[in-house]
């Protein structure tokens, strides 16, 4: 009897530890512009595939159809939305990670001027159905995540990690702040020397 009980007990022990290790995990690096990497389990950096306008209706609602950039996943993953925020206050929204299936859709509000020479945002979205969607519905993204000042976050939902790069606000040095003040004695001197 009692070999019995240590058999079943070990074999409960090794079929619930078999289970528990077949849940595949996955670390995904990204950024809004296409670049994305994964490790399964592990193993070495795969590039993931990047598409860019790609249609999908939001929590499966045509209401809120939009298009935009997604990656495809290693595997299927939880749906649903995961907010992106600027600040530690969660007032300022900076974009939004959308789960479906295998796939991963980095919405982003769009680039309005881009810079020359600077690959533009490819993933922007129509931001207004984006924040109505948010706004309306249940997520279930714990609050979101919060961006440091490089435009880096991260997400750790279950066995899966996702390294994310938004695009980075880029701070005006102090140095523009007295370059005003300087050109402005310039142009009074020169009225001075004129007269």
């Amino acid at each position: 009897m009692r070999k019995w009980i240590v058999s079943v007990l070990f074999i409960s022990v090794f079929v619930l530890g078999s289970m528990v290790s077949a849940q595949a995990s996955f670390k995904f690096y990204f950024d809004e512009y296409g670049n994305g990497l994964y490790s399964q389990n592990g193993g070495a950096l795969t590039r993931a595939t990047f598409q860019e306008n790609v249609t999908v209706e939001l929590g499966g609602e045509a209401a809120y159809t939009i298009t935009g950039a997604v990656y495809t996943l290693p595997e299927d993953v939880v749906p649903g939305m995961v907010r992106i925020w600027e600040s530690p206050c969660k007032t300022d929204l900076s974009d939004a990670l959308y789960f479906q299936g295998n796939q991963m859709w980095f919405l982003s509000d769009p680039v309005l001027i881009p810079e020359p020479g600077v690959k533009t945002d490819v993933s922007w979205v129509d931001w207004g159905k984006i924040q109505l969607y948010i706004a309306t519905h249940t997520l279930n993204d714990l609050g979101g995540v919060v961006e440091d000042a490089n435009g880096d976050f991260v997400y750790k939902p279950g066995g899966n990690e996702y390294y994310g790069r938004s695009e980075a606000v880029v701070p005006i040095p102090p140095s523009v702040f007295l370059m005003v003040p300087g050109l402005i004695g310039l142009v009074g001197l020169r009225r001075k020397f004129i007269k």
